[in-house]
């Protein structure tokens, strides 16, 4: 099994970042955390990692400053960078020093797969299972392949009504099964309850709309059943952390 460091010092990004991956499936190891360059040093020497996912600007300094600092005492892995939109001139400082890759923030789930998987593959000469052809979850990042037959149908559902109310109950009631008995081989599939995952899935779409399509953010969020703009505003920012406007005027995060 692999090993992954991730470096950040907020708490909710190190949580976020460890939990939005299903590390198993990339022959990963749950990662280890710091929340600091001295910790990530400490943890390196302790575990030599093989990859990195570091912050670039750290309350004691910068994430890239680790390259060197570890290539020093003989530990060598590969970097990922995240990274804010403005700091590209450290985004391009990091990339001179030998990290792999960089992503912007908020850090998308299925774009964080997919850089671990190549590098996995290009690096380190393992080869998985092509992931990266395979349907990602837009939520979870899970190939939807390893779902049951279950949870494909009320992703499915879930799909073509995002812009109309759902409910596990009415979708049990089409099936002609038990809710509780499909709510709970949906958690399973996906470790989420249903409503949490609608939930989530709504705020994906939407984010992906906002980057990708001219369409007014009012528009968007009927498509993903808001009527009311307060509502949607209120979710979306709870999720991501920044508000659908600023999200677009930022010029696109690569969010789905």
């Amino acid at each position: 099994m692999y090993r992954v460091l991730i470096v950040d010092d907020e708490p909710d990004i190190l949580y976020g970042i460890t939990s939005m991956i299903d590390w198993s499936s990339l022959s990963i190891d749950t990662p280890d955390t710091a929340a600091s360059l001295q910790q990530a040093r400490s943890i390196s020497a302790q575990r030599s990692p093989d990859i990195v996912i570091t912050d670039i600007r750290l309350d004691d300094g910068w994430g890239y400053e680790l390259i060197p600092q570890l290539k020093q005492v003989g530990i060598t892995p590969r970097f990922i960078m995240v990274s804010g939109y403005d700091d590209f001139n450290f985004v391009r400082q990091s990339l001179l020093l030998g990290a792999k890759d960089y992503l912007l923030k908020p850090v998308n789930k299925q774009e964080l797969y997919a850089v671990l998987n190549t590098i996995i593959q290009e690096d380190f000469g393992t080869v998985l299972e092509n992931q990266q052809k395979i349907a990602l979850d837009p939520v979870t990042a899970k190939p939807v392949d390893s779902y049951s037959n279950l949870t494909k149908k009320l992703l499915d559902v879930i799909s073509r009504n995002t812009a109309n109310s759902i409910s596990l109950k009415a979708i049990a009631d089409q099936l002609g099964m038990n809710s509780k008995y499909i709510g709970r081989i949906f958690l399973q599939d996906t470790n989420m309850k249903f409503s949490d995952y609608l939930f989530a899935y709504r705020m994906e779409i939407a984010a992906n709309l906002i980057q990708t399509t001219d369409e007014s953010i009012q528009q968007i969020a009927e498509r993903v059943g808001y009527s009311q703009m307060p509502y949607f505003y209120t979710h979306f920012k709870s999720y991501f952390n920044i508000s659908p406007g600023d999200l677009r005027g930022s010029g696109g995060l690569n969010e789905s």
